[in-house]
């Protein structure tokens, strides 16, 4: 036997080697218990963000129901596309002599779409008005008329249609112009019936245009009514309109009715058309 690497044999290397056969055991447990605590952690960290992932997993379903419930789908879909215009009232007024005036009421119902112009008609069992023209702003709701159409029979089965829509999407700088109306203003608004037998009842009333906005035209639609129900209709122009100005109007009607409990004057004016405003320009021009 060979004792030649004996010499390389430290002392402190023997220490080393006893250490090792002496402690085998307790190194071998030492590493075990390691191998378990290293093993230990990664289970508890599987388990903690699997759990938090339940938990955020069912607060994100509580969001997701939550957001649905609060999306309001008919102003989207009015960004995507507008609603169409709903017609709340289709009447004919009988004015005797086989006269009548056509009444349709209707509303758009957008937000943000102009109906630049629309087709409309009145149709009956046997017959069909002519096609007539119009305009609705954003929100607006208005009475469609017909004038002094003939008809022998009593009109069945009346009813309004409205056809060939071009709409326009109103851009948010345009929307201070859709305040203009409420500058408008009805004061002293009479109904005086008549007192004698071939006198006729008279509305009376003054409009005034507290806008800063001077206008060449603004039409105004007049309504009577016996209770909810329409009886009578009737339009007038009003020319030039100046910015604070008042004016007087008078409406005689083409005969008496009994009982009259509500009078409505509701103007109209395209104020997202440019041409319905006079310029500073042609005001000055005109002095």
């Amino acid at each position: 036997m060979s004792f030649s690497n004996n010499k390389d044999l430290t002392p402190q290397k023997l220490k080393i080697a006893y250490f090792l056969v002496t402690k085998r055991r307790l190194l071998k447990k030492i590493f075990i218990g390691f191998l378990i605590t290293i093993n230990l952690i990664i289970w508890f960290f599987f388990f903690s963000n699997f759990i938090l992932y339940l938990m955020q997993s069912k607060e994100y379903q509580e969001m997701e129901k939550e957001l649905t419930r609060s999306i309001n789908y008919q102003e989207l879909h009015q960004v995507i596309s507008p609603l169409v215009p709903e017609v709340f009232l289709s009447k004919a007024i009988f004015l005797g002599r086989a006269k009548y005036h056509f009444v349709c009421g209707v509303k758009n119902p957008n937000k943000n779409w102009h109906i630049e112009s629309l087709d409309y008609r009145f149709s009956w069992q046997d017959g069909q008005s002519s096609i007539l023209t119009n305009f609705l702003l954003p929100g607006e709701e208005k009475f469609l008329v017909s004038f002094n159409e003939t008809i022998t029979q009593t009109p069945l089965n009346f009813s309004c249609q409205i056809e060939n829509i071009k709409w326009r999407r109103v851009r948010p700088e345009k929307f201070p112009l859709l305040e203009i109306p409420k500058s408008f203003l009805i004061r002293d608004l009479r109904y005086l019936p008549a007192t004698e037998e071939k006198a006729r009842d008279i509305t009376l009333f003054k409009f005034v245009n507290l806008s800063i906005y001077d206008f060449w035209q603004i039409d105004l639609v007049i309504l009577l009514y016996q209770g909810r129900e329409v009886v009578v209709v009737e339009r007038t122009s009003l020319k030039e309109i100046m910015s604070q100005e008042e004016r007087e109007v008078k409406i005689i009607w083409p005969t008496s009715f009994s009982f009259i409990s509500e009078v409505k004057v509701i103007p109209e004016v395209n104020v997202l058309d440019p041409s319905s405003f006079i310029s500073p320009k042609l005001k000055l021009e005109k002095r």
